[in-house]
């Protein structure tokens, strides 16, 4: 398994397909994979991170073969705690499991109840399923741009010279001397007291 982008897995017994092509839409950003148990999706979700991928998301139909739903987000949440989580219910389901699965709602089990989309273009539904995404990405997603640090024991040519170019000037520690090339990007009054500052 190679996981080059965030994984959102989809958990349904009967309903697995139909989520997939739901999410079909997100597949240029996410990898998309299906379970069809609580067991399977755990499975998933332990070869994505041990190919060093991300889950982003879990979409659970309310019925699952082998665990209750907020059982199935426990385990998976032990696992990979930062997911966000959704329950997609089917119709069928949707009104009856509702009073029984909104306090673990509440209680921060799960993050939406929605309803499984019925037909074409269910903004409603992937409205909230963007607004998690988004949610998690800007909170949880590894960095898009990596940012380093140099750390030396103490300064010498090659550190020097790795902190003097462009690129790296933020990373300047404070007590490093200015070199010519940081001192030619002073403006003229801050050169003259420089100067000042030298000569007594």
């Amino acid at each position: 398994m190679v996981c080059v982008q965030p994984a959102i897995i989809l958990v349904s017994a009967e309903h697995a397909a139909f989520l997939l092509d739901e999410f079909g839409r997100y597949a240029r950003d996410y990898d998309l994979y299906t379970a069809g148990s609580c067991a399977e999706a755990n499975e998933v979700a332990r070869r994505v991170l041990d190919a060093g991928g991300q889950v982003a998301l879990f979409v659970s139909d309310t019925e699952l073969p082998d665990a209750h739903v907020l059982e199935a987000f426990h385990k998976w949440r032990t696992v990979i705690p930062t997911a966000r989580r959704i329950i997609a219910a089917h119709w069928t389901y949707f009104l009856d499991r509702a009073p029984a699965l909104r306090p673990g709602m509440a209680k921060g089990k799960y993050d939406a109840y929605l309803l499984m989309p019925r037909g074409v273009r269910d903004e409603e539904f992937h409205g909230a399923v963007v607004e998690l995404l988004s949610d998690w990405g800007s909170t949880v997603a590894k960095p898009e741009v990596e940012s380093v640090r140099i750390v030396a024991p103490a300064p010498d040519a090659l550190t020097s010279a790795i902190a003097t170019t462009p690129t790296a000037w933020a990373c300047r520690p404070a007590s490093t001397p200015p070199t010519p090339r940081s001192a030619a990007r002073r403006s003229p009054s801050a050169r003259r007291r420089a100067d000042r500052r030298t000569r007594s």
